[in-house]
C-alpha cells in the first residue's frame, strides 16, 4: 500500500474503515451537486463503494482515489487521486472535501502531490480533468493548476454537459 505526503496532508489509499468517513463525503451537499448521487446511505454502501471503486482501480490502474488527512488533527478531510473513465484518454483527477475544510488550499496541495507522483512513476505524465461547467471554483483551480480546457466532452455523440481540461 503506498501513500504520499505534503506539508499538511497525509495522502493515502482507502480502506474499509475509512467507510463512515466515504459515507458522510458523499452525502455532502456539494458532492451530490457537482459529483452525484452515488447511493451510498449505509456504512454498508459506502464500504462497496471503497471495494469495488477506489480499491479495483488501485489493483487494475496504480491510482485511484485516495483519503486525506489532516497532518495536525489526522482527521479525514476528503479525497483526490486518478480515475480511469473509458472515454478520456488520459487519467483524470478527481477530488471532494468535506465542506469544514473548503477554501483552504488542500485540494490545490493533494492535487500537486498526486500530479507529481504522476508524472515520476507513470509512463504516460498526461492528465485530464472533467468538470460541470456550473463547477466555477473548480474551474478556477484547474486553471491555477495549469490545466487547459479542451472540449466540451461528449459520448456516443452526446454532450455528457461537462468539460474536459488537459494538463
Amino acid at each position: 500500500m503506498w501513500s504520499l505526503e505534503s506539508d499538511r496532508l497525509y495522502i493515502q489509499q482507502l480502506k474499509a474503515d475509512d467507510a463512515p468517513f466515504i459515507l458522510e463525503l458523499l452525502n455532502t451537499q456539494g458532492w451530490l451537486k457537482h459529483i452525484g448521487d452515488r447511493g451510498v446511505k449505509t456504512i454498508k454502501d459506502a464500504e462497496d463503494y471503497i471495494s469495488s471503486g477506489p480499491q479495483e482501480a488501485y489493483n487494475n490502474h496504480g491510482h485511484g482515489l485516495m483519503l486525506l488527512k489532516e497532518k495536525d488533527s489526522n482527521c479525514s478531510i476528503g479525497i483526490c487521486g486518478l480515475l480511469k473513465r473509458d472515454y478520456l484518454n488520459h487519467p483524470d483527477i478527481g477530488y471532494a472535501l468535506l465542506p469544514s475544510y473548503e477554501k483552504k488550499g488542500y485540494i490545490s496541495e493533494a492535487c500537486r502531490s498526486i500530479i507529481s507522483w504522476h508524472k515520476e512513476y507513470s509512463d504516460q505524465t498526461a492528465i485530464s480533468a472533467i468538470v460541470s461547467p456550473a463547477n466555477s471554483r473548480s474551474i478556477k483551480l484547474l486553471l491555477r493548476l495549469g490545466f487547459v480546457l479542451i472540449e466540451v466532452v461528449e459520448r456516443d455523440g452526446q454532450s455528457l454537459h461537462l468539460y474536459q481540461y488537459d494538463l
